[in-house]
């Protein structure tokens, strides 16, 4: 494995020890990233257990790693948008998801999205 800057040793540290940061909130945690830096702590060590995230690095840290990483909480909404972009009519007819005004703004600009 490569030598990891400091920068890249953080984001890649966050995204696989402190999942609370980014869980989905309609998943039941002990703790929110709002609370108390201990509970944070108590949360974040059960989710790893929980759904029994690696703990440690298994690849190289290439260019696309690390975009990965970089970009960890943009993830999401960029597998919305894509949802949308792909299958929007199976979604919209099925309610999935309600669009936040950052995705409004990008289907509006679609002409062939109403």
């Amino acid at each position: 494995m490569s030598n990891l800057t400091a920068e890249q040793f953080k984001l890649i540290s966050n995204v696989m020890y402190e999942p609370l940061s980014y869980i989905h909130s309609d998943y039941d945690v002990l703790a929110s990233p709002e609370e108390n830096t201990l509970w944070q702590k108590i949360a974040n060590r059960h989710l790893i257990g929980q759904y029994q995230l690696i703990l440690h690095i298994d690849c190289e840290i290439d260019t696309t790693v690390e975009k990965i990483f970089t970009h960890w909480h943009t993830l999401p909404r960029c597998a919305l948008f894509l949802g949308y972009f792909y299958s929007r009519h199976t979604l919209l007819a099925q309610n999935y998801y309600h669009l936040e005004p950052s995705l409004k703004g990008i289907f509006s600009s679609l002409s062939y999205v109403k």
